[in-house]
């Protein structure tokens, strides 16, 4: 029998303390890499904090010159009245 490695991410976007959205991305072997998208579409008003909180236990990697990348990105579409 042959162990199984799973390596995997688990994420959670975060509106002040509240969890709004999530993602999981996990390969099955241990030198298997896998990639996730998620997207949202939140409101949120000035002053609110947001941020994406890992899971404990996640394999979030870094820049290991394997050119292994975790990015987060947002943008405001439009401004509301």
């Amino acid at each position: 029998l042959t162990k199984k490695c799973i390596h995997e991410v688990k994420v959670n976007l975060v509106v002040n303390g509240n969890v709004v959205n999530g993602a999981i991305a996990e390969g099955q072997h241990k030198y298997e890499d896998v990639q996730g998208t998620n997207t949202a579409i939140i409101h949120v008003s000035k002053g609110q904090s947001v941020w994406v909180e890992a899971h404990s236990g996640s394999h979030i990697e870094g820049d290991n010159g394997d050119n292994r990348y975790t990015t987060f990105s947002g943008f405001l579409l439009y401004e509301r009245k």
